[in-house]
């Protein structure tokens, strides 16, 4: 391979999505470690009119010379740095419509994809991931300026969770929502899942969260002003146009109510496939959002998405990788794992704050849990069907009665963090009861809108 005038000190990831292309330069100071120089996003260029995943990295290349003053590029706005990519570009057929039908499954390597519905659609997934790095969209020319392969998106994202859980020695879920499919991963001790779900996400599969959730469903979590042909019409839009983004309050609020209920259906397929037998749900301490949704929405809006579809019991720091570089930092932990944990860790992701949330047998309008303050010494009795919150966190004890139960965690916190007493229940129960109805400022409309972008 050509390496071309290859500046020592740089290197440049990408992750090409079906909506976006994503780019993320680093440089390796005369220590060894290495730094965010710059990172940009541009729509992707893999589908028509173009079909060429290259078009859309050259753009990036470009805009990332215009921030560092630096030339990065050769022919063809390559790279002239050490390069390296992932990539999960949807395919022409990728919008098709998946509504419910019978569950299938298929295997990659170091990836277990979980398709709904659809048997043939599953195998056009199989395909096209093990073919990412052959002629397919501009990947195979793209390959040719890679130092290493092209890595699916979701094998570098398994990386980054893998290589997090290990050096942390926490137990972690991680939701990456993309425009095509929303990939959950997990790990707990020596055990690491991942699954797939075509069919649910903020692009081409908007129509698919309609679909499965239904549009009853939907509406409980929005205003009452809404209409149905609101939220109709905005997946159409997603469907036909994935690049698109929110306009206004009144389409962000309807991509991040579909995108939180999206995001606790694949959570609760992925524990049914892995967790129904080997994991509890509350041997999960720390849970991701990842991708655009998550990273764009702002930390009110991004705790609401991510408590409301956790379904997890016990007790859950919530956090969200606020660059959306988890499959770059996936992608460069097979060259440096060190690097890649210290900066995933260190400049990505965002404690958002706390979910105690009892399991067990508790029933509605009966104290499930005391929370005890130890700095106002004020006692509070959370009933079962009921939430508290406490935005500003404290240094807190938490007591279940009866059958409730926090799994291992030892019922205390000290942090300046939220926390949210969640005896809701089972996430069935939960959804049919909104954090909104609660009454409580953080869980407004208003906090879950503002300008955002997707994937």
């Amino acid at each position: 391979m050509e390496t071309g005038n290859r500046k020592t000190g740089f290197i440049l990831v990408t992750d090409v999505g079906s909506t976006n292309t994503k780019a993320l330069l680093l440089k390796r100071d005369t220590g060894g470690r290495l730094e965010i120089a710059a990172g940009t996003e541009v729509p992707s260029t893999t589908g028509a009119p173009w079909n060429d995943a290259c078009i859309g990295v050259g753009k990036s290349i470009i805009t990332l010379e215009s921030i560092v003053g630096e030339i990065l590029s050769r022919g063809m706005n390559m790279p002239s740095v050490p390069y390296f990519s992932a990539g999960s570009a949807g395919k022409p057929g990728d919008h098709d419509d998946i509504g419910p039908g019978t569950a299938g499954e298929i295997h990659v390597p170091a990836v277990r994809i979980y398709h709904n519905g659809n048997e043939t659609a599953a195998r056009e997934l199989d395909d096209f991931v093990e073919k990412l790095g052959g002629n397919f969209n501009g990947f195979s020319e793209l390959q040719a300026f890679a130092l290493s392969e092209i890595l699916p998106t979701p094998s570098a994202l398994s990386n980054i969770l893998r290589l997090y859980c290990t050096r942390s020695g926490e137990r972690a879920a991680m939701i990456d929502m993309g425009g095509t499919y929303t990939g959950i991963f997990s790990g707990t001790g020596n055990d690491f899942h991942a699954t797939l779900l075509r069919g649910i996400g903020t692009g081409r599969s908007m129509g698919g969260i309609l679909a499965r959730c239904g549009i009853r469903n939907i509406m409980a979590h929005l205003p009452e002003h809404y209409t149905e042909e609101d939220v109709k019409e905005y997946a159409e839009k997603k469907v036909r146009f994935p690049e698109s983004i929110p306009f206004g309050r009144g389409e962000t609020l309807v991509e991040r109510t579909m995108a939180m209920l999206g995001a606790s259906l694949a959570l609760r397929e992925h524990a049914s496939l892995h967790h129904a037998e080997k994991i509890p749900s509350t041997d999960i301490d720390t849970l991701i959002g990842s991708g655009g949704v998550f990273a764009h929405a702002g930390r009110k809006a991004a705790f609401r998405m991510l408590a409301e579809s956790s379904g997890l019991g016990g007790v859950i720091r919530l956090a969200v990788d606020t660059k959306s570089l988890a499959p770059h930092l996936g992608t460069l932990s097979e060259i440096d794992g060190d690097e890649a944990y210290r900066l995933f860790s260190e400049k990505c992701l965002e404690n958002l704050g706390w979910v105690v949330a009892p399991s067990g047998g508790f029933e509605r309008g009966i104290p499930a849990i005391l929370v005890r303050n130890r700095d106002t010494g004020l006692d509070v009795e959370v009933p079962g069907g009921e939430v508290s919150f406490f935005d500003s966190g404290g240094d807190l004890e938490f007591i279940p009665y009866g059958d409730a139960s926090l799994g291992e965690h030892p019922g205390h916190l000290t942090t300046d963090l939220p926390v949210l007493v969640d005896c809701r229940g089972a996430p069935d129960t939960r959804q049919a009861t909104p954090l909104r109805d609660f009454g409580i400022p953080w869980f407004r409309h208003e906090n879950l809108t503002g300008k955002g972008r997707s994937r």
